[in-house]
């Protein structure tokens, strides 16, 4: 199941476009989502590159994705078509992502966080995404 590298395009270009829309500190596009990944249910906000890496829970990570993903990602599709190898381009690089705000897991009629938080940021990659609909969900309390 995990090295599934197969993604929905439709999907992808939208994440693309909300994962590069960031501007003077916000993204300029936002997306509640809920998603379907590997059997766990996922709802949220879908959000830029930029603002995930914002957050509290996530600003300290943001110079290793970078060092890590970002510039090797780069440095390859800068690559001249001649020089450029499919083979050699790590299957890591190559991985989509979506990136959410205010997001939680959903287990059966509770979330983690507790519905009385407003959510955590969390990264998806793209292609374990097996279903998913535009509308984040809430779970209601007794």
């Amino acid at each position: 199941m995990g090295n599934n590298t197969r993604t929905n395009g439709f999907l992808s270009q939208i994440a693309y476009t909300v994962r590069n829309s960031y501007e003077d500190g916000v993204s300029k596009f936002s997306v509640p989502i809920t998603l379907v990944v590997e059997g766990q249910l996922i709802s949220g906000t879908m959000i830029s590159e930029d603002e995930y890496f914002s957050f509290d829970l996530t600003s300290s990570w943001k110079e290793a994705y970078k060092f890590i993903i970002q510039e090797p990602r780069q440095k390859y599709l800068e690559l001249p078509d001649d020089e450029f190898n499919e083979d050699e381009f790590p299957d890591y690089l190559k991985q989509g992502y979506i990136f959410l705000k205010d997001a939680f897991y959903v287990n059966g009629d509770k979330t983690i966080p507790s519905t009385g938080n407003k959510g955590i940021p969390i990264q998806v990659r793209i292609a374990d995404i097996v279903a998913f609909n535009f509308g984040s969900i809430s779970i209601g309390e007794d």
